[in-house]
């Protein structure tokens, strides 16, 4: 795993843990959705973020509060 895609894994949990909002769908261009999903769901474990899902439904990557 790279540090540029933790960087931006981060970056995005971050926001969305910050916000209000209990949905977001991620379009990043810089790197698949499949390795930003792995990584986002490594970087929750790692932060211990209960409550917190990330998830690919129909190609699209999510984040959610649950």
């Amino acid at each position: 795993m790279s540090d540029e895609i933790k960087a931006i894994a981060d970056e995005y949990v971050d926001k969305f843990v910050a916000s209000e909002v209990t949905l977001i769908k991620i379009n990043d261009d810089r790197h698949t959705r499949m390795d930003l999903r792995e990584v986002l769901i490594s970087r929750i474990r790692e932060r211990d973020l209960d409550g917190i899902i990330c998830y690919t439904f129909l190609n699209d990557l999510y984040l959610e509060k649950i």
